[in-house]
């Protein structure tokens, strides 16, 4: 379920105000290309691709978000004290790394972790020690 079969967003956090209902960016991962176009955290999301998001929840702002790799989307940000929508054209990325929400791409995982060595006559020195 936690697959959007293929699609991947942008590097960016959004978290909606209680009172006010605006989506405001809450975090821009570095690196990606949201944060290399100059996307700000505490800017508020007005449009994706021109489409005005007022009054939308965070749940149908994402998938308007999320695409096919190297495709790209522009948001209308402004800043958190307003003034005029800034365009930002981003390019979709494909997550360097599984993140909390992110099935990671490798599922490969080891049968049984190797476990440190023991060293010879460990467990019978520790047996030794208790019985004296």
């Amino acid at each position: 379920a936690g697959s959007h079969g293929g699609l991947v967003g942008l590097g960016i956090a959004l978290a909606q105000e209680r009172q006010s209902g605006k989506l405001v960016v809450s975090g821009v991962e570095a690196g990606t290309n949201a944060a290399k176009s100059g996307i700000k955290k505490g800017t508020v999301l007005c449009t994706v691709d021109g489409s005005s998001v007022q009054g939308m929840t965070l749940d149908q702002v994402r998938p308007l978000l999320l695409g096919e790799p190297h495709t790209a989307v522009v948001l209308g940000l402004r800043g958190p004290q307003g003034g005029e929508i800034q365009d930002f054209a981003v390019i979709r990325q494909v997550p360097r790394g599984p993140g909390p929400n992110r099935p990671s791409q490798q599922q490969q995982v080891p049968l049984r972790q190797p476990s440190p060595p023991i060293p010879p006559g460990h467990h019978l020195q520790q047996q030794q020690q208790q019985q004296q």
